[in-house]
């Protein structure tokens, strides 16, 4: 899996900063200053100055190859497998087969964006903290020694300040070392005051949450959601904590985990009654777990409202499916038949391959978004242009903020922005004009397409000359829900219609411009046969949306969308 996993990331790793990752340009081109200030500044509500000197570190390691974090991302989670599924062997006493549910649930390629993009340290380190943490809680000791709770402290104090995923853990581990250093008391007084006092200085990163919560209850009044939203997005996340197949199987997996849940707390109380060698442990599992279901509350608090629950969400519930399968082999039955242990191995190898072909798909999707704007960077195109046509794709809006991020790259020479780099200019040869297409006017006036009409522009291509991309420039004039749908036909010349390529344009929900490239797989079109795009808005059998296009009044009243096709292929300029 480590192996698999590095070869991935080494593949499709982001080359350039992509989404929130663009917050880090300023200070990485020496363009704002790295101060104390900036290290502690809040973002989205959240406080992580060990995530930022953590990145900060790696990218200056590597000269800012922008891949380097996502390879740090890579060797954390495989390290921490690799310690749990030791620290399993030593519990049972012999390795086991099944154990391989440790590297499967931290490496598959269902992470895919904590796998690739390097600024995902901000939820891959603060669960490899957690999951240390968890290692530390379940060493077989009936008393915690000072250096173990000190370790402990740590990794807590370190997870809390790496953002709101860790936080949730800090009061865990404070009750657990107050619990020890309780049990110590009776041993000693010595070990049981330092044991305390770190259970006390652990306490400290509160202050830094405190003051940012006082930051945003003092800013813009927040919606708070009602408890039905937030139980739903509490259980939606925990159906998603054993995989992406948990999310899909919603609600019947959460349910499951609620369920295997109640068990394990049944069985922590009954080995903290009857074994009392075992109550640390088994008091420092109840605790982690507390701190886990905190976390996926949390997250139902504040995603369960915006109903918006991103696949990167998963690596957070894995300390909880670890936590549930170390208690497993502590405390639970053992399989004693071979075949049973590796019947459910192969199983869980089967789901692994499974989730690494579907992380696969939305790895090749996300970075070829990344790839189109580096080559148009590269081939010189004005950073204005590249900005406006990917903005929405590289999450950077508006298309300002991206040009003034690629000119600090640029000028900076990091990643794949060097002179080096850069390939020979290129330009646009023209396939087809461009296309201005009319909006029909509906019995009341207006420019409306119903969800029963359909815009159909007839153009034409060249023969055998592959047709691989539409750019389209759209204005949207209102706040309209429309989803809007295209589709190239391929008409021969006895009249039989094909399909060559289909897609929806966009849900458009705000008014301003935006560029859209509608891309499919090449084809050539055959000789005699011409090419219809058809744009239909559907809306729902009981609306009337608007299209997306802007109105404008000619000189002879007439109502014509600015709607701009322009069929074209790059090609190097040293070859014209």
């Amino acid at each position: 899996m480590a192996g698999s996993t590095l070869a991935y990331a080494y593949r499709y790793a982001f080359t350039s900063p992509w989404a929130d990752e663009m917050r880090w340009v300023g200070v990485i081109t020496g363009a704002e200053p790295l101060t104390a200030a900036w290290i502690f500044q809040s973002y989205n509500q959240h406080c992580f100055p060990v995530v930022k000197l953590v990145y900060l570190a790696t990218g200056w390691a590597g000269n800012f190859d922008f891949r380097g974090p996502a390879f740090l991302n890579v060797i954390l989670l495989a390290a921490v497998a690799l310690a749990m599924m030791l620290v399993a062997a030593r519990i049972r006493g012999q390795a086991s087969v099944l154990d391989a549910l440790i590297p499967i649930a931290l490496l598959h390629w269902g992470h895919y964006m904590n796998l690739i993009w390097g600024d995902q340290l901000l939820y891959v380190l603060p669960t490899v903290l957690a999951c240390i943490l968890l290692l530390l809680i379940s060493r077989n000791r009936p008393q915690a020694s000072v250096a173990g709770a000190g370790a402990a402290s740590l990794c807590a104090m370190a997870a809390a300040l790496c953002g709101g995923p860790g936080v949730f853990y800090l009061p865990a581990a404070w009750l657990w070392l107050v619990y020890a250093g309780v049990r110590r008391w009776r041993d000693g007084r010595g070990a049981a005051i330092a044991i305390l006092s770190l259970a006390a200085f652990t306490l400290l990163p509160l202050a830094l949450w405190l003051r940012t919560l006082s930051v945003v209850a003092s800013g813009a009044e927040t919606t708070r959601p009602g408890v039905g939203v937030m139980l739903r997005g509490t259980l939606e996340f925990l159906s998603m904590s054993p995989g992406k197949f948990g999310g899909e199987l919603y609600p019947a997996s959460g349910l499951v985990v609620v369920a295997i849940l109640a068990i394990a707390a049944r069985v922590l109380y009954v080995v903290w009654r009857r074994q009392p060698q075992e109550r640390l442990r088994a008091a420092g599992f109840g605790l982690f777990l507390c701190g886990a279901v905190s976390m996926a509350l949390g997250i139902g608090i504040t995603r369960g409202a915006i109903g918006c629950l991103w696949p990167r969400y998963i690596i957070l519930g894995s300390p909880l499916i670890l936590c549930l399968y170390l208690i497993g082999v502590s405390y639970g039955p053992e399989i004693r038949r071979p075949g049973i242990r590796w019947a459910c191995a192969v199983a869980l190898i089967v789901i692994a391959c499974l989730y690494n072909v579907k992380g696969l798909r939305h790895t090749i999707d996300l970075q070829w978004n990344v790839q189109r704007m580096e080559d148009a960077v590269a081939e010189g195109l004005p950073i204005e242009a590249v900005a406006a046509r990917n903005c929405e794709d590289m999450q950077d809006p508006p298309k300002e903020a991206l040009a003034g991020h690629l000119e600090m790259l640029r000028a900076a020479g990091l990643g794949p922005y060097r002179a080096a780099h850069r390939r020979a200019p290129a330009r646009d040869v023209v396939v087809a004009p461009m296309l201005f297409l009319k909006t029909p006017r509906t019995p009341s006036g207006g420019d409306a397409l119903s969800d029963r009409d359909q815009l159909v522009q007839p153009f034409v291509a060249v023969p055998g000359l592959p047709l691989y991309r539409i750019d389209v420039e759209t204005y949207c004039r209102d706040r309209s829900p429309a989803q809007v749908r295209w589709a190239v036909d391929e008409v021969d010349p006895n009249g039989r219609r094909r399909t060559r390529a289909q897609g929806d344009l966009a849900s458009v929900a705000r008014p301003d411009p935006r560029y859209i490239s509608l891309v499919f797989e090449p084809f050539s079109v055959g000789p005699g046969s011409r090419l219809e795009l058809r744009i239909r808005a559907d809306g729902g059998a009981n609306t009337r949306p608007q299209v997306p296009l802007y109105a404008i009044q000619s000189d002879r009243g007439e109502q014509t969308g600015v709607l701009g096709f322009l069929f074209y292929e790059r090609q190097p300029a040293s070859t014209h």
